[in-house]
């Protein structure tokens, strides 16, 4: 990899960061302020902040570790990969949920 194409790859990644990052987050807390009611939402966060981390942490580790495997391409399509499972993985959370009584 050149290092023209190298320096694009960070740029790519700030702004896909920069982006997306705070406007998924927004949405993840939209759609939890929307799917608990406040009894319930207090024992749902709680479950939501401990996760989070431990979410990015494994998924910062395996983006890593694919990176060193297969090169900076991989590990910048397991960053584009990781958001797409984590919704639908939160989808699929999400109507599971909607069927429960409260």
């Amino acid at each position: 990899m050149t290092s023209e194409s190298s320096e694009l790859a960070a740029i790519v990644l700030y702004l896909h960061v920069a982006a997306f990052g705070a406007t998924s987050l927004a949405g993840v807390w939209a759609a939890i302020g929307e799917c608990f009611d406040p009894h319930r939402a207090r024992r749902a966060v709680a479950t939501i902040v401990i996760g989070g981390p431990i979410g990015g942490v494994a998924g910062g580790m395996l983006a890593f570790g694919l990176s060193q495997l297969g090169g900076v391409r991989a590990g910048l399509w397991t960053l584009v990969a990781l958001p797409l499972v984590s919704a639908v993985v939160g989808r699929a959370l999400v109507r599971s949920t909607r069927g429960r009584s409260t």
